[in-house]
């Protein structure tokens, strides 16, 4: 499991370094979002390269506004990392009906929302 997680760190590491130095619009090896091409609709990772880029940047007010729900996600799959059995479980569930709700939201047509969608 330790080593699992090393290779997680490396590879993240190494995906933020190649963030640093190019766009994401322009980087063969970022396809875009699937759903969003096909459908029209915005998931809830749609953003989440260019606001892992802006975070890199130190830029964490436009992180925020590519997907406010980048950095809440953190914490979150640290508390997944920490916990075990039913908490586990409760975290889990937890997190992905906030991903559900969070990608309702940004797709409702009502411009109090226009918040939640990225720039």
């Amino acid at each position: 499991m330790r080593l699992l997680l090393l290779l997680l760190l490396l590879g993240l590491a190494a995906l933020l370094c190649y963030l640093a130095g190019t766009l994401p619009a322009d980087s063969p090896l970022l396809p875009g979002c699937r759903l969003r091409h096909s459908t029209g609709l915005l998931c809830p990772g749609c953003g989440s390269t260019r606001a892992l880029r802006a975070l890199v940047q130190g830029d964490i007010l436009l992180s925020l506004r590519q997907n406010a729900l980048l950095l809440p996600c953190f914490a979150w799959l640290a508390l997944l990392c920490l916990s075990e059995g039913r908490r586990l479980t409760m975290a889990l569930y937890a997190g992905l009906l906030v991903l559900l709700l969070f990608a309702v939201l940004r797709n409702l047509p009502v411009e109090s929302l226009e918040l939640l969608r990225p720039i």
